[in-house]
Order: C-alpha cells, then structure tokens, then sequence
C-alpha cells in the first residue's frame, strides 16, 4: 500500500541499472533513495526511459501504461522501462529478485503496445505458491507412497512364501 510499489500485471520486467549492467526484476518493491532515485531494496536504480528515476518525494502517479506523472500538476516524470524476451523462463537468476539475460533468453527488447503489461500502484507481486498448502500436498504424497511402499513389500513377502511352499512340494 505505498505509493513507491508497482505491480505488473501481465509479462515483462522492470529494467535496473547494476554495477555489472542492466539487470531485470518483476520486484516492483521500491523506495526512494537519497538523491530522489527511485530504487530497489538493494539500493540499485530504476531505469525509465529517460534513465534513472527521478521523484523527489512519494507524491507521484503511476498510470496503467508505467508513465509516472506528479500528483500535483500532472507533468509527466517519466515512464518505466519494461522489456520483454523470448525465452523468459531461461533468464539467469541474479541474487534474489534479479535476473540477467543470455543466449538462450535472448536480447531484451522494450514491450511496447499489446506486450507491455498494465501498471497497478501501490501493489506488489506475490508468489503465486501457498508455502502451508504445498507442505500439506507434500505430506500426503509421502504418505500415499509410504503406503503403496507397504503393500509391494506384504506382496513381496507373500510371493516369497509361496515360492518356498511351492518348491517344498515339487
């Protein structure tokens, strides 16, 4: 519920300037910094189209197109840089919230039209796993495949006594 967090609603990824280069997030989790930059938990810059961010204070407007606008007077700030790639899924993870592109991913390119996700300030991403549920689903799993374990070991053990009768009487 700040007005600093973004989420992305649809895919794509927030563009953050690092010491070793651009790197991408889906992290909208920002704050502002010292210098009136907008910024990740771990103090790197979001990139806008512009570069950095610049806000000065949390008294800005982010609309469903990422274009980020005073709340005073309007004027328009800038406007979050999204990018896309065509592998996502093969982006190399970087730290925590942080992924960097390669071969496989491909180049990022700028999401624009029909690819650029909507914007929702003051909401972040969430896991789309539930930790209690998944723990729950687990346990009964392990204890479907004790049980199945079981019976093949009575099943074993009443084939071996079988053979044993069996070869007792031939």
């Amino acid at each position: 519920n700040s007005k600093t967090d973004a989420a992305l609603s649809g895919k794509g990824f927030y563009v953050i300037e690092t010491p070793v280069g651009e790197r991408y997030t889906r992290n909208g989790n920002f704050l502002i910094g010292k210098e009136g930059i907008l910024e990740t938990k771990d103090g790197y810059p979001v990139l806008g189209e512009k570069g950095p961010i610049y806000v000065d204070d949390d008294k800005f407007m982010v609309n469903e197109d990422g274009i980020i606008a005073r709340e005073d007077n309007g004027e328009e700030i800038d406007r979050f840089k999204v990018v896309r790639f065509d592998n996502e899924r093969y982006l190399k993870k970087m730290g925590e919230s942080l992924y960097a592109t390669n071969d496989i991913a491909g180049p990022a390119h700028i999401a624009e039209g029909n690819e650029r996700p909507r914007f929702l300030q003051g909401y972040t991403e969430t896991s789309n796993v539930n930790v209690v549920n998944e723990m729950v689903q687990m346990i009964e799993v392990n204890r479907a495949y004790e049980a199945n374990q079981k019976t093949i070991q009575s099943e074993d053990s009443m084939m071996s006594t079988l053979w044993q009768k069996v070869a007792q009487l031939g």
